[in-house]
């Protein structure tokens, strides 16, 4: 097949969903497709492993009022970039015009805020989306008001989704990472033909480990966070669950953002934080084979968080609250899944260091559930996706 896989953004470092859009870009290539990757800002590194593996990289410029993964710096910039977003879901821009008439038979739209939900109608080729989060519904891309879920969002947003149904009711494949991500964009505001939908959770595989890079302290129990310094990841709460201390633990925080500061704060003012920056891929894979736990004190209904899988696929169970833990967390069996608060997170933390057992138990379920997140098969189940609407769409 050939495949435009789109994102909004490629510049480092990338989330989630520009991770995954990368490695699945990556597989598709080296198992026979045709693959070209749109996004912006694509470093040298990047563009050297797309080229090991003859995925074309073409850059979709997205001109925007602030980065990919920052706040926006006012309430002006934030609409404007949210009203251009809509405005182009209807009125693509030339660019973005350029890719849905390629020579493609699937384009398949990871993030697509930013270049406007255009590309998620049909045109010359089948249309594909993965789900990352919840910005067809919600501008935030959480679902989450003052740190609750809700039923009905404010009425701009639900004006908003009703416009972009016109857009998605053409969509020929959205694919959900769990099933409670599909639900609650139903309950939302958006509508999906039942036989366009399919829940599949991402593969993932961890890069070789730099050796040496995060050396474990004997007789403590190691504690990781890794990803974005935000409020929304929930990095404040934990450094304020951790100030009454956890016996026997030692947290690292890995990672950059807005909360960096007071990450190096907690880390010079207490001898059991350390803070290690934004690290390369080897480096945290060295970290994560090295930890005891994950935690993901994230503040909204996490969808397929890929730190979380790669803490299950080396292996290491994670702690996480009912609101965020996605479906593939299991409470007692590869996670210990905790009340959504601050003295939630503390005491979970305080349960795990003192309990060598329970650490054990969540370990073994961590490993074998690393057996779901097989890439390769995952790769296969995406590709057969494709293939499907690929020749539905041919067929017309």
């Amino acid at each position: 097949m050939r495949i435009a896989q789109v994102t909004s953004s490629l510049a480092e470092p990338l989330g989630g969903a520009e991770q995954y859009c990368v490695e699945l870009s990556l597989w598709l290539a080296t198992h026979g497709h045709e693959v070209t990757l749109y996004g912006h800002g694509a470093d040298d590194q990047l563009l050297a492993r797309c080229a090991s593996a003859d995925v074309k990289v073409m850059e979709l410029a997205v001109p925007r009022p602030y980065a990919p993964g920052a706040r926006s710096s006012s309430a002006l910039a934030k609409l404007r970039f949210h009203g251009l977003d809509l405005i182009e879901s209807f009125f693509p821009r030339r660019a973005v015009r350029a890719v849905a008439d390629g020579p493609f038979d699937v384009i398949h739209v990871h993030r697509w805020s930013g270049l406007g939900a255009a590309l998620l109608r049909r045109g010359r080729s089948a249309t594909a989306h993965t789900v990352h989060d919840y910005a067809l519904v919600d501008t935030t891309a959480t679902s989450v008001r003052e740190g609750q879920p809700v039923d009905r969002l404010p009425l701009p947003q639900r004006l908003r989704a009703r416009a972009l149904r016109a857009v998605t009711a053409e969509l020929d494949l959205a694919v959900f990472p769990t099933a409670r991500t599909r639900d609650r964009h139903l309950a939302l505001g958006a509508e999906f033909d039942a036989g366009r939908t399919a829940v599949l959770g991402h593969g993932w595989r961890l890069p070789p480990a730099t050796a040496g890079t995060a050396a474990r302290r004997p007789g403590s129990f190691s504690v990781l966070y890794m990803g974005k310094l935000t409020e929304a990841k929930g990095v404040d709460r934990l450094l304020t669950a951790w100030k009454q201390g956890v016996p026997g633990a030692r947290l690292s925080l890995a990672g950059a953002g807005e909360l960096e500061t007071a990450a190096r704060s907690a880390a010079a003012d207490r001898d059991d934080v350390d803070y290690l920056g934004w690290l390369s891929k080897e480096d945290q894979a060295s970290v994560m084979t090295s930890t005891d736990l994950l935690v993901l004190p994230s503040r909204w209904p996490e969808n397929f968080p890929l730190v979380m899988a790669e803490a299950l696929v080396a292996g290491v169970p994670v702690l996480a609250t009912r609101l965020n833990a996605p479906d593939l967390l299991r409470d007692g069996v590869n996670a210990l899944v905790v009340e959504d608060s601050e003295q939630g997170i503390r005491d979970g933390l305080r349960r795990l260091a003192a309990s060598p057992e329970l650490q054990a138990r969540l370990r073994a379920g961590a490993r074998t559930s690393a057996e779901e997140l097989d890439f390769d098969r995952h790769g296969e189940k995406v590709a057969a996706l494709l293939s499907q609407i690929a020749t539905r769409y041919s067929d017309r």
